[in-house]
C-alpha cells in the first residue's frame, strides 16, 4: 500500500531536462520511503494568491505532476533546457495504513497524528531541500513551513489506484495555508503620511522590527532581526530619556562605552531593567508576559549566533515557526509598551484604532464532498 506525499514550494527548482533522476530511498520510522525528484505541479501559480477566486480545495485537487512537464527554454543549463519544478512527491510503502477518521482538534495534531504523520513528510521533504541547497549553492532554496504552502496525504493501492470510498476511513488528508497578509490604506493612514516631516527617515529598530515580521516563518532569520531590533531600539530610548534627566553626560557616555570593552557595558537585559527603572521609572519586568518573552527571544537568538539553531528552556526546545511568530509579534508589544513611556514628541504616528480586518474566500466548490 502507497501513502502519497505532495507538498507545494514557495519557490522553484530549474531541472535540468533529459536527466536520469531516480528517487532517494530511506528507511524512516517503520515506513519504506521513496523521495522523488522535484517536478512541476499542474496549478497555475496565480491560483496560489490570496485574492484569487480559486478555492484552496481546487488548488489541492490540482497538487499533482503537470502532464507533460514544461519546459523553459529560457532558463538553460549547460545548453539545456529545464523544468521549473515547485512539487514534491514523497512514498511511503507499508502492507497496509491506519486510516481511521478521528477528531484533530489543533493544527499541531493535524501534523503529528496520522499513519503516517504529515510532519514526517514535511521533515523528509525539508531535508531533501537543504541537501540540495548545501550542495548547489542555492541559497533561494529554504525549509518548508505547514503554514505557508499545500499539501495532500493520498492512500493509494499497490497499483497506484483510488482506494474505494469508506466514510469510516480516509482516502485522503490536505492542508493549505493559513496565512493572509495585507496592506491597507484609509483616511487616517493617507493623512498621517503627510503629517510625517519633509526629512522623514524609519527609525532602524522599526525597520528592524518590521524586516523580522516580514520574515516569518523564516525561524533563524526573524528571531535575529527582532532582537537586534529590540537592542537597538532601547539603546535609542534611554538615550533619549537620558538627554532630558538629571544624569551628567559623562555619567552616561561612560556607563554605556567604557574604554570600548563591550563586556563592561550594560546588557540588553540590564538596560531593559535596571537603566529603563532609573531613567523611565518603570521596568519591563513589570510585564511577566512581556519579559519572558523577551528573555525568550534573546535564548533564542543567542542559540542561532552560536549554536546555529534557535532553542528554548531547559530542554532546548527548537522554535518552531508558530513559536518564532508569536515572539517576533511580543517584541512588537514590548516596543509599544516601552514607546509609552517616552515623550509624546517621540512616539511613532499609529492610527487611532486598530483597523478591523475580514477576509472572506470559498474553501471548496459547492459540488466537492468530503474525502
Amino acid at each position: 500500500m502507497i501513502a502519497r506525499f505532495r507538498v507545494l514550494l514557495p519557490f522553484t527548482i530549474s531541472v535540468r531536462h533529459g536527466d536520469s533522476l531516480a528517487p532517494h530511498e530511506r528507511q524512516r520510522a517503520g515506513y519504506r520511503v521513496l523521495i522523488y525528484p522535484p517536478m512541476m505541479a499542474r496549478v497555475d501559480p496565480r491560483q496560489l494568491e490570496g485574492r484569487a477566486a480559486t478555492p484552496p480545495r481546487a488548488v489541492l485537487d490540482m497538487l499533482v505532476p503537470a502532464d507533460p512537464q514544461p519546459l523553459s527554454e529560457s532558463e538553460l543549463m549547460d545548453g539545456c533546457p529545464t523544468i521549473p519544478a515547485n512539487l514534491l512527491q514523497i512514498d511511503f510503502l507499508k502492507p497496509t495504513f491506519d486510516r481511521e477518521k478521528k477528531a484533530i482538534l489543533s493544527p499541531d495534531e493535524l501534523m503529528l497524528k496520522g499513519d503516517p504523520p504529515p510532519a514526517l513528510g514535511f521533515s523528509l521533504a525539508t531535508d531533501l531541500l537543504l541537501r540540495i541547497r548545501s550542495v548547489s549553492r542555492a541559497y533561494r532554496v529554504k525549509p518548508l513551513s505547514p503554514l505557508a504552502t499545500y499539501w495532500r496525504l493520498d492512500y493509494l493501492t499497490d497499483a497506484v489506484k483510488e482506494l474505494d470510498a469508506d466514510p469510516s476511513l480516509f482516502r485522503r488528508r490536505m492542508g493549505a495555508p493559513v496565512r493572509w497578509e495585507v496592506s491597507g490604506l484609509h483616511e487616517e493612514v493617507w493623512r498621517n503620511t503627510e503629517s510625517l516631516p519633509a526629512d522623514f527617515t524609519p527609525q532602524a529598530w522599526d525597520t528592524l522590527l518590521l524586516d523580522a515580521q516580514s520574515l516569518l516563518p523564516e525561524v533563524g532569520a526573524s528571531i535575529v532581526l527582532a532582537h537586534a531590533a529590540l537592542e537597538v531600539f532601547i539603546k535609542w530610548c534611554l538615550d533619549r530619556l537620558a538627554a532630558s534627566s538629571a544624569v551628567p553626560p559623562t555619567l552616561w557616555a561612560w556607563i554605556n562605552d567604557r574604554d570600548r570593552d563591550w563586556t563592561r557595558q550594560p546588557s540588553v537585559s540590564e538596560r531593559f531593567d535596571v537603566l529603563l527603572e532609573s531613567l523611565g521609572r518603570r521596568s519591563l519586568k513589570e510585564q511577566p508576559e512581556l519579559w519572558e518573552a523577551f528573555q525568550n527571544l534573546r535564548e533564542a537568538r543567542n542559540n542561532v549566533v552560536h549554536q546555529g539553531k534557535a532553542a528554548i528552556g531547559k530542554d532546548k526546545a527548537e522554535v518552531t515557526s508558530l513559536k518564532a511568530e508569536e515572539l517576533v509579534l511580543r517584541a512588537h508589544a514590548i516596543v509599544d509598551w516601552v514607546e509609552s513611556l517616552l515623550p509624546a514628541g517621540l512616539h511613532r504616528a499609529k492610527l487611532s484604532k486598530p483597523v478591523t480586518w475580514e477576509f472572506r474566500k470559498r474553501i471548496a466548490a459547492a459540488d466537492e464532498g468530503a474525502v
